[in-house]
């Protein structure tokens, strides 16, 4: 069998392909709008986007988010991905109502958890980025920009494949319009209040 990485970078030349956009991100549907939780490697995105789906949100994708480009009749849309949150098992075991299993050839010894009620099964709307990193969110368009290129999955990839133009209009777009906010990342042994995360993602996207 081949390695887990193989298959998500498969899918996402395909989608890329296709005039897509891949993110290394995770995504929830939270009162019908999608939230992007970005940051790097672990800086804690499963872990609240497991928080998330526990308190009510729809889970849309793990690790690989695909943006779907807008037009002037739409917005831009994040695209369901896997039904499932690849979790360390210490915050798996924190979770209700799930189905829990390992994952193969994770270095990290994470676990697959799956909420088989709480899966979107349609695209949803962009409503908020939220950036985990320690300091404020990056102001202005070339800025913004800059901070979701580093959110590329498979950036190598992405920049030698056919459309990257299409795929760096997108980009734009989503730095010009999206809201995006910044937030501490969360580690899987962080003293940080569970509920005061939900409340802060919730203020993200409904305080303007």
């Amino acid at each position: 069998t081949l390695p887990w990485p193989f298959y998500s970078t498969v899918t996402a030349l395909l989608l890329a392909s296709r005039g897509n956009l891949p993110l290394h991100a995770c995504a929830v549907e939270l009162a019908g709008q999608a939230v992007l939780l970005c940051g790097a490697s672990g800086a804690g995105k499963s872990t609240l986007c497991a928080a998330l789906v526990a308190d009510g949100a729809r889970l849309l994708s793990d690790d690989l988010s695909v943006i779907q480009p807008g037009t002037a009749a739409q917005p831009h849309r994040v695209l369901p991905g896997r039904p499932g949150i690849r979790l360390f098992p210490a915050i798996a075991a924190q979770q209700r109502g799930i189905m829990a299993k390992p994952v193969e050839d994770d270095h990290r010894d994470k676990v697959m958890a799956n909420w088989p009620a709480r899966a979107a099964s349609g695209a949803a709307a962009i409503g908020a980025i939220i950036l985990l990193q320690d300091g404020p969110a990056p102001t202005g368009p070339a800025a913004r920009f800059a901070i979701l290129q580093q959110q590329l999955f498979r950036p190598k990839w992405m920049q030698v494949l056919p459309g990257i133009q299409d795929r760096f209009l997108t980009l734009a777009a989503l730095a010009k319009d999206a809201r995006l906010v910044a937030l501490p990342p969360i580690g899987p042994d962080s003293s940080r209040d569970g509920a005061a995360r939900i409340r802060e993602v919730q203020a993200a996207l409904f305080t303007r």
